[in-house]
């Protein structure tokens, strides 16, 4: 078995190459199949496998090094470190000589020999010009990689380009063969486009690979589909070239390996389309926002060309940032002013063209289209200058030699390459200002970043000579590129910024079309796209084309989870090819910053990527091109990716095994670090641990950052580590005490967001589990142990908790639920009993009706207590249901033991213009308002906001909100709209004649302390708790204090 890469002679069994590693296959010419090593017929179509007439490669094709251009061998080797173990979205081109087999049984060897080193060399050519890699040879073809190792934002429109080229290269080449030897030498191709692996890259060029999916087989397999002399791609393919050529759909076909048909389709021609905007025209561009004072800068400028001063406006701004849009919305102002309009772009594989960027102009400016031949080309030539008037016949030869054909002139010919030139400097200079004579001229060149130096040469001298013409030169180009001509008095520039949050909202709109977007998809664009319109753009399409977002009468709907949204391969590609531009110490530190988070340290990056030297220098690198930002320099220097999406592909580049690796690092240098501090970072060490697969330490800091995120009010988000630590301890094992107290930290978080059923299955789950008496006595007291009374027909849910002699009766006051009392009611259930009661309309309880008063409350809770027993209970009482408290006793003075009124309602008449009273019965004023009118949500986020008034407490508000969003309109009017008499304490004061406690906060925006006080030495006996520095939730936010206060008074009959 003879290798196809090195030649080398293997043992007819051998499965890789002895000489080089390569894989050793039997590829069957005609059905594409991949046969073990040793077949002499094809095990999917019966054809004859091996040629041994076939003569071998010729040397220079054995190796990459040897036929990969020098230059691009350059950038392989220089960066081949900080490409290998990448992921890479690439498009992938086979080529196959038709029916080869049948040719080289026909001929000689060493006609073979020489006929096919010619083929390769013209498709080598065309493939290197596009900056592809040739990874393989096959004999009678090859495979190309467009996008790796070379990352490029265009692979897809690179490889077809190639591919079409090829076609043109061959024909000629066919052309000779039929009339020289009368051979018919055609070839067909295949291309798909998708994500591989790159694995190592050796000094001879040579790339090891792994395909993801059917990036490499499809493209294979569309080869076997192909006939002779066609090109076909992929749907995949075809999605982002279709606006850059001409395509011819073959509908659905078979194929070998698929389950389902493939949409295929055969590539016909280029189209004449030179940009991306050009390429979306045909499908509507969207409405330009938010570049009015950019648009009002570029029209003052031309102000001053059509006086006659000339004018240069440089564009600046990253990929994606609408430098293009922002050009052609100005064109239409200034063609319509009656100006003249030349574009000349700048492509990514343009370096080594020269004058691309200055002929693309000149070509405008002729009317030169790409299917001219050179007659034409010479005609139009001709015409053109003549039309420009008299004096300019010595710039025809240098213009035709710019455009790369026969000047016609024998001097210009003869001329040496640096004298010619500057005559074609000189030529296109004089072209261009003799236009400006007759109308203002605009001439826009965009991509500097990519332009080649004769190109450059030719704009520096046109800058220099256009202050006194009607002249206006526009040049775009993105971070890293320094212009060398910008020092002039009549240069101005623009940097285009992202758009506000308004404006990417009013593009999404504009993109999608519909009347109505889901306010989640919306929120999701503009999040992740952070103010760059083409990502706001792609994202918008992503998620219509890939179903996410389904249309529905004139607006759009949520089809599936937005969770499951990828990058669109156009962003990828945009981005991935910026990174893979970054020199190997700058992209490694910008791979390990990903791995440590949007936001990190350079203290981390060092540890982490272990470049103590470098690390600072590449970071300061990758901040000069505005990859990231530094957000601060004290106590330590850290910076953020200025782009969420720049993360994410930095982060997917790598692979799983490396990024796994890195997380493990990162882990270990956090607690090295930070070990005085290091409950900062708990939730950074459980995800670091997590992704790195240590599993007892990320259970160890999930449950850490479990207990943060409750301390901190933030209890779905506690509840989603807990989770993790659970599925961690499931699938990889852990002690069962680790496990115990996380079911009993679940039951707990899912307590606090009143979810009943939830909050027991995770107790029982825990007292499964085993352990001490004390900790199973603890967790048995804290389930909600359900029961029901009804009275008048409705149905009136309880919970039990604990046990004891002495039972706490624990009223709501209609809005709130069981999460209220989760963080007390777990200190103390172990000492007493505990009924919580679901006041109608809320949770387990039948709706309220309409006309529901407090008296009606009173008779549910007593209907309640007598179903319990009848025994007197402590009737704690918050907020609103200090109210129903009072009117309980008052009512049913034998049921209550002790009552406690925390944070009571009242007016005394003395402090009714007290100005804490006025504005609060100013809050609530307007919330009645908002009630009626239904305006559920505002009263929701208005009235927590007063409710839960500590500094530290947003979460909580959060989750107040959440909670209470669940109630029906019947709740609200019932809760806000019932009269002054029934809300308040002080028409049941007179009646209360057991022992009270009366708990305020001393910064109560709802019930001032003034109330309580007054409310205290009103009541026979009472006794006053004040919570220093508290609000109204202060049996949420010092539950500690607040189970010790009413254990004590319980227990003594005195606060402390």
């Amino acid at each position: 078995m003879k290798c196809p890469q090195c030649q080398q002679d293997n043992p007819a069994d051998a499965r890789f190459c002895n000489g080089c590693g390569t894989r050793l296959v039997l590829t069957c010419p005609s059905c594409n199949q991949v046969n073990p090593p040793a077949s002499r017929f094809c095990n999917g179509c019966g054809e004859k496998l091996g040629n041994p007439s076939a003569a071998p490669l010729a040397p220079r094709f054995a190796e990459p090094q040897g036929y990969t251009p020098k230059h691009l061998a350059e950038k392989i080797l220089i960066s081949k470190g900080a490409l290998e173990g990448e992921r890479k979205l690439v498009t992938v081109l086979f080529v196959d000589v038709s029916g080869f087999t049948a040719l080289s049984e026909r001929l000689d060897p060493e006609d073979v020999h020489q006929l096919m080193d010619r083929a390769f060399e013209l498709m080598l050519a065309e493939v290197h010009r596009y900056e592809g890699t040739v990874n393989q040879f096959l004999g009678d073809g090859l495979m190309a990689l467009f996008g790796a190792p070379i990352a490029h934002e265009d692979h897809a429109v690179r490889g077809v380009h190639a591919a079409l080229n090829i076609q043109r290269a061959l024909a000629g080449y066919r052309e000779q063969l039929v009339r020289e030897r009368g051979i018919e030498f055609r070839v067909r191709m295949g291309l798909n486009t998708g994500a591989v692996v790159v694995g190592k890259i050796g000094d001879n060029l040579r790339m090891d690979y792994t395909a993801v999916g059917d990036t490499t087989n499809l493209a294979a397999r569309l080869l076997a589909l192909a006939e002779p002399g066609q090109i076909l791609i992929s749907e995949a393919l075809a999605r982002p070239v279709g606006p850059y050529f001409v395509l011819q759909s073959l509908g659905e076909v078979a194929v070998k390996g698929k389950a389902l048909p493939v949409r295929t389709h055969r590539v016909e021609a280029a189209r004449a389309v030179r940009g991306r905007l050009e390429a979306i025209m045909e499908g509507g561009l969207t409405t330009l926002v938010g570049r009015e004072r950019e648009l009002a800068l570029l029209q003052d400028r031309f102000a001053e060309v059509q006086a006659g001063r000339g004018q240069v406006v440089f564009v600046f701004g990253e990929p994606g940032v609408g430098k293009s849009r922002l050009l052609l919305e100005f064109r239409r102002h200034v063609e319509a002013a009656g100006a003249r309009w030349l574009t000349g772009r700048c492509v990514s594989y343009s370096r080594t063209t020269s004058y691309l960027a200055i002929a693309d102009l000149v070509r405008n400016l002729l009317g030169i289209q790409e299917a001219d031949g050179v007659e034409a080309i010479i005609g139009k030539i001709a015409a053109g200058v003549a039309g420009l008037g008299g004096g300019l016949d010595r710039a025809v030869p240098f213009v035709r030699a710019m455009l790369s054909i026969d000047p016609g002139d024998a001097e210009a010919a003869a001329m040496p390459p640096h004298q010619r030139r500057g005559r074609i400097v000189q030529a296109v200079t004089a072209l261009l200002l003799r236009l400006s004579e007759r109308s203002p001229l605009a001439l826009a060149v965009e991509d500097l970043h990519w332009i080649d130096p004769q190109s450059e040469e030719v704009l520096r001298a046109l800058v220099e000579g256009i202050a006194a013409t009607p002249v206006l030169v526009l040049l775009t180009h993105r971070p890293g590129y320094t212009p060398p001509f910008q020092d002039q008095t009549y240069v101005s520039r623009i940097t285009l910024r992202g758009l506000s949050a308004a404006e990417a909202v009013g593009l999404v709109g504009s993109v999608l079309r519909a009347d109505s977007v889901p306010a989640a998809a919306v929120e999701l664009i503009t999040r992740r796209a952070e103010g760059n319109p083409l990502f706001v753009e792609e994202l918008s399409r992503a998620l219509l084309e890939d179903g996410t977002l389904q249309r529905d009468n004139g607006g759009l709907k949520l089809a599936r989870p937005l969770s499951a949204v990828v990058i669109p391969d156009t962003v990828q590609g945009v981005i991935m090819a910026r990174i893979d531009r970054l020199p190997e110490a700058p992209k490694a530190a910008l791979q390990v910053a990903s791995v440590i988070g949007r936001e990190f340290s350079a203290q981390l990056v060092e540890r982490v990527a272990a470049l103590p030297q470098d690390a600072r220098q590449a970071l300061g690198e990758l901040r000069a091109v505005e990859l990231i930002y530094q957000k601060s320099a004290f106590p330590e220097l850290a910076y953020l990716f200025k782009h969420a999406l720049t993360h994410d592909v930095a982060y997917e580049s790598l692979l799983k095994q490396h990024r796994r690796a890195l997380h493990r690092r990162a882990g270990e240098v956090i607690e090295d670090l930070y070990a005085e501090r290091l409950s900062e970072f708990y939730e950074a060490l459980a995800g670091h641990y997590l992704q790195g697969e240590v599993w007892p330490r990320a259970v160890e800091y999930c449950l850490k950052a479990a207990g943060k995120a409750r301390a901190h009010y933030a209890y779905r988000q506690a509840i989603r580590q807990c989770e993790d630590a659970l599925r961690i301890l499931e699938t990889h094992g852990g002690p069962a005490e680790t496990a115990r107290a996380a079911f009993e930290l679940l039951g707990d978080l899912e307590s606090l967001e009143s979810h009943i059923d939830r909050a027991n299955e995770a107790y029982e789950r825990a007292l499964a589990l085993g352990g001490p008496e004390a900790s199973r006595h603890r967790i048995a007291g804290k389930r909600h142990r359900p029961g029901a009374v009804f009275r008048d027909g409705a149905r009136i849910a309880y919970y039990e908790h604990g046990a004891g002699d002495t039972t706490l009766l624990l009223a709501h006051p209609l809005f709130y639920g069981i999460g209220t009392y989760q963080p007390f009611l777990e200190e103390l259930c172990g000492e007493f009993r505990i009924v919580t009661v679901d006041p109608r309309g809320t949770a387990g309880s039948d709706p309220i009706p309409e006309d529901y008063r407090v008296r009606d409350h009173v008779a549910d809770v007593a209907a309640v207590i007598r179903a319990l027993g009848g025994a007197p209970v402590v009737f704690i009482g918050i907020s609103r249901a200090a109210s129903i408290g009072a009117s309980f006793v008052a009512a049913h003075p034998e049921l209550v033991e002790k009552l406690i009124l925390v944070g009571p309602p009242t007016m005394p008449p003395d402090l009714r213009e007290d100005p804490e009273f006025v504005l609060r019965r100013a809050h609530f004023t307007r919330f009645e308002e908002l009630v009626k009118a239904g305006q559920y949500q505002d009263v929701l986020r208005d009235f927590w906001t007063q409710v839960v008034s500590e500094p530290d407490c947003r979460d909580l508000v959060q989750e107040r909100v959440a909670m209470s969003g669940e109630y029906s309109p019947a709740v609200y009017r019932t809760f806000f709209l019932t009269q002054e008499a029934e809300r308040l304490v002080d028409p049941n004061i007179a009646n209360i004649r057991v022992p009270t406690l009366v708990l305020n906060g001393d910064a109560d925006l709802v019930t001032p302390v003034a109330g309580a006080r007054h409310l205290a030495s009103s009541i026979t006996g009472a006794e006053l708790y004040v919570f220093k520095g508290r609000g109204h939730s202060l049996y949420a936010t010092a539950p500690l204090e607040f189970a010790q206060v009413v254990r004590s008074f319980v227990r003594t009959g005195r606060p402390v």
